[in-house]
């Protein structure tokens, strides 16, 4: 997975940068998490499931610092799987939703792809204007 989960000096560094970045509104933030549709070759007809209109794709879930450097990556899935889908695949979703494994006070945020929960907040085009 990658995410350090049980560092707490490092859980606590992440959310110092979110919160110092976000003028305070992001207070316990530890990760922001974001999809993306990275372009690959045509793979073989034998090796595809599904092809998503234009082209094919792999999707990467990303989840990043506040200075966007990768805390940690997956890409299980195809081009023509959506996000919340690659989501709640991985790892991560397993650790935060499932395992509960997340210290109450932090959270991550993601866009309106993701389920609102009460570690994982979407945001909303302008909701930070002015902070990012």
């Amino acid at each position: 997975m990658g995410f350090p989960g049980n560092d707490e000096d490092r859980l606590e560094q992440l959310a110092a940068g979110f919160w110092q970045h976000s003028g305070g509104l992001l207070d316990g933030c530890v990760l922001a998490l974001d999809g993306v549709g990275i372009p690959i070759c045509c793979p073989y007809k034998k090796d595809v499931e599904r092809q998503k209109e234009g082209g094919f794709a792999i999707i990467m879930l990303a989840g990043t610092d506040v200075d966007g450097r990768f805390i940690c990556a997956t890409a299980r899935h195809s081009g023509s799987t959506n996000d919340i889908k690659a989501w709640e695949d991985s790892d991560l979703c397993q650790y935060l939703e499932f395992e509960k494994g997340l210290p109450e006070k932090y959270f991550f945020i993601g866009d309106e792809t993701f389920t609102n929960t009460n570690q994982l907040a979407w945001t909303w085009t302008g909701a930070l204007s002015g902070c990012f």
